[in-house]
């Protein structure tokens, strides 16, 4: 198999997963000559599905041709590997906290062999880089991001109502943006929402957190409960995490002596209810900003 970096023919296999209805198993494959990681797939060769295009022709539906569409679009925004090490190292250096925005399993791994290379000329761990996105999470990444301090920023909202699901194969769609997975494996998740693309609303983001409902389907993104997080975790992600990535957890983002008077006082203890919808309908009664009442319903 061809390396996507350098072309070298020589890779080796460093793990396989087989998807839950057998239908497809992903590789992730080694560079035998430059090191590094990328992702093949084994799918059965099943009827093609057909296109229905705009002037109502059909036509085969290939993935080949959507991949070259995509590259076809980033074209005039060349980025190479060694340049993006170069622009985080010298942040690194500087002092600078640095967030890389991933869409897929590649830009992921350049984003980490990034701050790799930055770890070299400072701790990054005392700057806390982040992942923004960090869609298609993998086992093979996690020691590097836990021996970095790497963190990821989500947005459980933007997943439940964009409807990008038809977008990837079911074995990812089960791990798209997943909290729970961070959680389980102590990677730092923030929670956000990539407003004005979907509401900023932070009560919205901790409902779809602990559901996975995709709201354009009506489907459970997850099957079982692996990806998702616990009313409480979703309540970290959104205050205590979320302070961390600012560096301002030293005064905000828990109720501790000596941190700031700022929080929120809600019509109900959704937080400690089993039916998630309580999270999504609780309205705010109180503001407190400060040690000052700023707004009562």
């Amino acid at each position: 198999m061809k390396c996507v970096f350098c072309s070298c023919m020589q890779s080796r296999v460093v793990d396989s997963r087989q998807s839950e209805d057998g239908l497809t198993i992903r590789r992730r494959r080694e560079c035998e000559k430059c090191g590094r990681r990328f992702t093949t797939y084994e799918r059965i060769d099943m009827i093609p599905l057909m296109v229905v295009k705009k002037d109502e022709t059909r036509e085969p539906f290939q993935a080949d041709k959507l991949r070259h569409g995509i590259i076809k679009a980033c074209e005039k925004r060349p980025v190479s590997l060694e340049e993006i090490d170069a622009l985080v190292c010298k942040a690194t250096e500087l002092g600078w906290q640095f967030g890389i925005h991933t869409i897929g399993d590649a830009s992921e791994d350049r984003a980490l062999h990034a701050f790799q290379e930055a770890n070299k000329i400072r701790p990054v761990k005392e700057l806390r880089h982040y992942l923004i996105h960090y869609q298609l999470p993998y086992e093979d990444q996690w020691p590097i991001m836990q021996e970095l301090g790497v963190g990821v920023c989500l947005q459980p909202t933007l997943v439940s109502q964009m409807g990008e699901e038809p977008l990837f194969w079911p074995e990812q769609v089960e791990r798209f943006q997943s909290p729970g997975l961070m959680f389980k494996n102590g990677i730092i998740a923030g929670g956000s929402s990539d407003s004005p693309v979907v509401s900023c609303d932070p009560m919205l983001g901790m409902y779809y957190a602990v559901t996975r409902l995709d709201e354009t389907t009506g489907k459970t993104l997850s099957k079982g409960d692996e990806s998702k997080v616990t009313p409480i975790q979703a309540l970290i992600m959104w205050t205590k995490n979320s302070a961390f990535f600012s560096h301002d957890d030293d005064k905000m983002g828990s109720v501790e002596v000596g941190n700031l008077a700022d929080f929120a006082i809600l019509d109900r203890d959704c937080f400690a209810s089993s039916d998630p919808t309580d999270i999504r309908d609780a309205k705010v009664t109180t503001t407190v900003l400060g040690g000052k009442v700023v707004y009562e319903a």
